[in-house]
């Protein structure tokens, strides 16, 4: 019995090498480059560059616009009142820009409507702890970056960066084809 099992694990053995031989004998040897009759001139779609760091200004003023409780992300916020839907809205439309707001803000977060100080500053606000399931820590380093994006009509572009919530950042964007 042990021979009869030997002999047709050696049969076994032969046959996988006589596959594998006829496998690799069907292979072509002359590996070429493909190529292509056109040219396509175009990078990826994103690139990036860590260039260096820069320090932080964490704000020290931490508010709210007076509401007694705020949507957290990925969550509804239920059983609001008329009221605190409107007031949830007005606050909103308050913290963004626009016409009736402010239009620039300086480097320390002055906030300015039609080049005019307005006695507001940028800071952060009590609904931004762990509104993205995490928190940007205040000892997190602030990077330069160069972003290069090739333009597309549609969609978003990941950047891997983070303002955290009240901190003024810069962009400083170019236009530039290659």
């Amino acid at each position: 019995m042990k021979k009869k099992v030997l002999t047709i694990g050696v049969i076994f053995i032969i046959l996988v090498a006589v596959v594998v031989t006829a496998v690799l004998l069907t292979l072509p040897t002359n590996y070429q480059l493909m190529k292509n009759d056109y040219v396509v001139n175009s990078k990826v779609g994103q690139s990036m560059e860590v260039l260096g760091t820069v320090s932080r200004k964490i704000p020290e003023q931490t508010s709210n616009g007076g509401l007694s409780r705020y949507p957290v992300y990925a969550t509804t916020l239920t059983n609001m009142t008329t009221e605190e839907k409107q007031a949830l809205l007005d606050e909103d439309a308050s913290l963004r820009a626009s016409s009736s707001t402010y239009d620039s803000m300086d480097s320390e977060g002055n906030l300015y409507l039609n080049g005019q100080a307005t006695g507001e500053k940028l800071y952060k606000h009590t609904a931004s702890v762990g509104m993205y399931y995490g928190n940007v820590d205040d000892d997190e380093v602030a990077v330069i970056k160069r972003i290069s994006v090739s333009p597309r009509p549609l969609g978003n572009y990941i950047t891997g960066l983070y303002a955290p919530a009240g901190e003024v950042i810069k962009m400083s964007p170019t236009l530039t084809e290659q």
